[in-house]
């Protein structure tokens, strides 16, 4: 296996390849770094999240008064902004590359990155979209969920996108390539990828991520190489729902200048679309899996279906996903269904009642039977 520097230095030089065009990002312009801030205002927050005296801009100060954040008014261009790099986890041999840019960028060229930097086009790429904080699903069809999906894209090529955060359906996927990883010491690298927003992340995980993008591209010769490209304890604690996911091949951290919410699905709608589009010699499709969800997830699926592409929804794992299965089963079948539910409860409650019989007449019930047995 090469070496972590040598990985490195290949994953930096695709970025600058794939990114040259767009290697600007923006940042907050309604404060600048070094501003005096009066000392009651201290610790008072921009629209943009951070605190008034956190901005790193250094350029001209933009003149918007107002109180609701607006990308195009409220912020300023940096024009050496792309960052990158790699964070190994020793113990599990899992390797994620990191890029950080900014929001707009063609997602053409995040494909192109990805393709040229694994060496092969994808056959399949199966995008999960919901399941996020609190998510809880019944234990069979957690186990069934993390083993189809691993089936699916080992065997047919395929990528994974999911949200990227340490949280909910994301974690399962991840605790599955991990698992499948275990299991199959021969296993190819699973291809998957996280699309997430910069802000999503806690400020700990920001501040470890930029000090170890920036130690990389600048090592000093007292900089222990095993420290150097390993993933800080700090950000893989199970608890932190404001991390990466750790066992993602790929992590895109979008950047739109402020450190607050989440990220939509449009970035890996183009994502998709683009992979569609760039076929070459290879058939690839495309698939979305919709696990939970909330009030955005009937137009994430209208979204997917005007533009023809397949829609599966998992029935028993919660919220949206249920209320739109049982909308789109037919009444017969929920008849059915019902029936099913109506006798497993009726069977469960005259089990329950024989149960609490008194153990002296179950013991008596026991001893005829046996009699009558050996007779």
């Amino acid at each position: 296996m090469p070496s972590c520097k040598d990985l490195y230095d290949k994953w930096r030089n695709a970025v600058s390849e794939a990114t040259k065009d767009h290697k600007h990002r923006y940042t907050c312009a309604l404060f600048k770094k070094d501003q005096t801030i009066s000392d009651t205002e201290q610790t008072n927050r921009c629209i943009c999240g951070r605190l008034k005296n956190s901005h790193s801009y250094k350029g001209e100060l933009s003149s918007y008064a107002g109180d609701r954040w607006i990308m195009t008014d409220c912020s300023g261009r940096i024009d050496d902004g792309i960052s990158c790099g790699i964070l190994y986890k020793w113990h599990q041999a899992c390797l994620t590359k990191f890029l950080r840019c900014d929001i707009n960028i063609p997602q053409k060229a995040l494909y192109d990155l990805i393709c040229n930097d694994y060496g092969k086009k994808p056959n399949l790429i199966i995008s999960i979209f919901g399941g996020t904080k609190n998510f809880k699903m019944d234990k069979h069809l957690e186990t069934a969920f993390m083993n189809g999906i691993i089936e699916a894209a080992t065997s047919a090529g395929g990528w994974i996108l999911t949200a990227g955060l340490n949280s909910g359906v994301v974690n399962l996927v991840g605790q599955a390539i991990s698992e499948a990883k275990v299991m199959h010491c021969n296993l190819k690298n699973i291809v998957s990828i996280g699309f997430t927003k910069w802000g999503s992340l806690s400020q700990d995980v920001r501040d470890l991520l930029s000090g170890k993008f920036r130690k990389q591209l600048h090592p000093e010769n007292n900089d222990p190489i095993s420290e150097l490209y390993t993933y800080p304890p700090e950000m893989l604690g199970s608890n932190n729902q404001q991390t990466v996911e750790s066992h993602h091949a790929y992590m895109l951290l979008f950047d739109d200048a402020t450190q607050y919410g989440y990220l939509g699905d449009h970035q890996p709608t183009q994502f998709l679309e683009e992979a569609l589009k760039n076929k070459g010699n290879t058939n690839c499709y495309t698939i979305t899996v919709i696990v939970e969800g909330g009030l955005n997830t009937p137009y994430t699926i209208r979204r997917f279906l005007e533009k023809n592409l397949p829609v599966v929804i998992i029935r028993g794992s919660g919220r949206m996903a249920d209320i739109i299965c049982d909308f789109l089963t037919p009444d017969a079948e929920k008849q059915n269904q019902g029936g099913a539910e109506k006798k497993n409860s009726e069977q469960g409650v005259s089990e329950k009642r024989r149960l609490r019989r008194r153990p002296k007449d179950v013991c008596q019930r026991d001893k005829e039977n046996y009699r009558r047995e050996i007779q």
